[in-house]
């Protein structure tokens, strides 16, 4: 896994983890990502997290929808970045 994709998956669950309840946007306005990326990460990492839609429909295929994230309970920084770098392993066999 590449340092600098590493360190932005890293910085975007922080951040979620300190601002449950934020959106994409807000994520990628305050880290300084591009909404694209911030995408991408959250696609990666959707199955920890616990989304809530504004209008009640939950799409994260959607960037502009207005979708509340925050991870799910008892998720972590490091038990996820542990699963990714397993997961990617595995997609090398």
């Amino acid at each position: 896994m590449r340092k600098d994709r590493l360190r932005n998956i890293v910085r975007v669950v922080r951040f979620i983890q300190e601002n449950p309840n934020t959106y994409l946007r807000e994520i990628a306005r305050e880290l300084n990502l591009n909404p694209a990326t911030v995408h991408r990460i959250l696609k990666e990492i959707e199955e920890f997290l616990e989304t809530e839609a504004v209008d009640g429909k939950v799409n994260l295929e959607l960037l502009n929808l207005p979708v509340l994230l925050r991870l799910k309970k008892n998720v972590t920084v490091e038990g996820i970045i542990k699963y990714l770098k397993v997961k990617e392993r595995l997609k090398g066999i």
